[in-house]
């Protein structure tokens, strides 16, 4: 199956660049509830292909030595649900 790429950049505030991906991903729809394990919603073999805008820039104040890099998510957005045939 043939993915399609998504990557865009922007400058905002006229100093700091935005990065901007999609990244599509494959999940199962089904919640339990923790409390008492009854199915909440879906069903395990539930299958839905799901899109996310992921927006990404330099972290003013970084935390590197804690997280490991110096980027900050500015962005997270579901923008797509597909169901998929099993």
């Amino acid at each position: 199956m043939e993915k399609a790429l998504y990557f865009a950049s922007a400058i905002k505030n006229n100093s700091t660049p935005v990065l901007r991906f999609r990244v599509q991903t494959q999940e199962i729809n089904c919640l339990i509830s923790k409390k008492d394990q009854l199915l909440v919603e879906g069903k395990e073999s539930q299958i839905q292909n799901i899109q996310y805008i992921i927006e990404l820039t330099p972290n003013p104040d970084p935390l590197v030595e804690e997280l490991g890099h110096e980027w900050l998510i500015v962005g997270f957005e579901r923008v797509g649900i597909f169901q998929q045939l099993v």
